[in-house]
């Protein structure tokens, strides 16, 4: 998997300079004294760093710098056969090399995203969520912002799994994440914390832009139960923190606390509250 951007290219750079370094210091020794295999570290770097793309393309430079150093050591073969040959081994063990390390890098991003995300509705899991809720909450209190969490209840859910089975349910709970991510924007962050319980972080919004977006995410959600005939509708409580010192664990009772207020005066509505 190929890592794009400023962040590969960085280690990709990083890698050819290291290598670089390695050929100085090759070609200004005697050949019998074997650096070679310090060639394999940067291209094995980008590879894990940048994807095997860029990896590859540090090889081909690793390659020729292994054997221009020989060559500026003094070493001598008997035919030019060798050199080639030489190259094209090295250069193969680079990108068995590359490629190895690519799938291990890329097998631990996969497990590390199953691992943060919930598997019927890939929205993030309960626990990467509260990680994520304590660094936006020490982030908005250290920039005196406020920012939004939002606990949303599905009713009727059971109902609706008792009738059509866990199949429709599932597919019922998929919709949902799918609806708040539509409805939200990509800095903002969805969650599924329980059965049928899902949150939202809104960041950096103002009162007014709250409202909005509460009124935007309801339709949203009601839109989508609609659309399939499901007679699913939804308590929400979202709860404004203006910048205060407030744990996770006090900021999701609080939503949640607001939300069963919705749950108790008869469900399938929105109350907002502003914490100074």
């Amino acid at each position: 998997m190929a890592r794009t951007g400023t962040h590969a290219g960085a280690w990709t750079s990083a890698g050819l300079v290291l290598s670089t370094a390695i050929f100085l210091v090759d070609a200004r020794i005697p050949p019998e004294i074997a650096v070679s295999p310090l060639y394999l570290f940067p291209v094995a770097m980008v590879a894990w760093f940048a994807g095997l793309s860029w990896a590859i393309a540090v090889a081909v430079v690793a390659g020729g710098q292994w054997i221009a150093a020989e060559v500026l050591a003094g070493a001598q073969y008997s035919s030019a056969f060798v050199y080639v040959w030489n190259t094209t081994m090295r250069f193969g063990t680079f990108v068995v090399v590359a490629t190895l390390v690519a799938r291990v890098r890329d097998a631990h991003d996969d497990y590390r995203d199953l691992s943060r995300h919930d598997p019927v509705t890939h929205a993030l899991n309960n626990r990467a969520f509260r990680e994520e809720l304590a660094r936006e909450l020490e982030r908005a209190r250290r920039h005196q912002r406020a920012l939004t969490l939002v606990y949303i209840d599905l009713d009727n859910f059971k109902g609706l799994n008792d009738q059509f089975g866990h199949v429709t349910g599932d597919t019922a709970l998929a919709a949902v994440a799918g609806a708040l991510v539509r409805h939200t924007r990509k800095n903002d962050l969805v969650a599924r914390v329980g059965g049928d319980e899902f949150a939202v972080l809104l960041v950096d919004v103002t009162t007014g832009q709250v409202q909005e977006a509460l009124a935007r995410l309801r339709q949203g959600l009601l839109d989508t139960m609609s659309a399939r005939q499901w007679l699913v509708t939804f308590s929400i409580g979202a709860v404004t923190f203006n910048g205060q010192s407030v744990t996770p664990e006090q900021a999701m009772h609080a939503a949640d606390e607001l939300m069963y207020t919705v749950k108790r005066a008869g469900k399938n509505a929105v109350r907002h509250e502003t914490r100074a």
